[in-house]
């Protein structure tokens, strides 16, 4: 099981590699520029990269059978031998009366 930490360290980590903020910063890191100046495309995506491969260090073998499990037990199954019946069907100039009367009883 992940600890309350360590799930709080993942939401954190995960945000933090889409953040263009974030991104920014590793960036200047990189290239050991300072704040305010342009590191260049290149260094942005090494800097994503590695803020998403820093994030993904959490995902063992436990975690992603954990998730792989509560994804199959909420996973929702088509049953093509009984399917539902229609009690009504409406049409658009059925729905723009409705719309109409309802707007009518609002207003009254």
């Amino acid at each position: 099981m992940v600890e309350p930490m360590a799930r709080n360290r993942m939401a954190w980590q995960l945000f933090n590699a889409i953040d263009a903020d974030a991104i920014e910063t590793k960036a200047l890191e990189i290239v050991r520029q300072v704040k305010d100046t342009d590191p260049g495309d290149t260094a942005r995506k090494k800097a994503q990269e590695l803020l998403v491969k820093d994030a993904a260090k959490i995902f063992t073998g436990q975690l992603v059978e954990l998730l792989d499990t509560i994804r199959r037990e909420k996973d929702q199954t088509l049953n093509h031998d009984h399917l539902d019946k229609v009690i009504r069907a409406e049409w658009d100039k059925d729905a723009a009366t409705n719309a109409k009367t309802l707007a009518k009883d609002f207003s009254a």
